[in-house]
């Protein structure tokens, strides 16, 4: 069961934390540079709809789009993360 304290947001849940991970202490950009520099050419997101022919990013896709259209919003700590297809193009918006 979840409850919102006025609609601003999560106030309490009812479903534990998982704490098996340690959270990071980095932004989205540095995030996305580590599994680039690590990961590559490597396939990092796949197209979601059922087309025979799903387009795919590599990570560093992922980065270039992510540095291209999200800029310096990708080393600001906090905020959302959105990954956008709009008209086939891949956009990240951070904010």
């Amino acid at each position: 069961m979840l409850t919102t304290d006025h609609a601003h947001g999560l106030s309490k849940a009812y479903w534990p934390a998982d704490r098996s991970e340690p959270v990071l202490d980095q932004t989205i950009g540095e995030a996305l540079r580590e599994a680039a520099s690590r990961y590559g050419s490597r396939t990092a997101l796949i197209d979601g709809t059922l087309e025979q022919n799903r387009r795919q990013w590599s990570f560093d896709d992922l980065l270039e789009n992510a540095e291209r259209t999200a800029g310096d919003d990708l080393d600001h700590p906090g905020g959302d993360v959105r990954l956008d297809l709009e008209n086939g193009e891949l956009n990240v918006k951070v904010g």
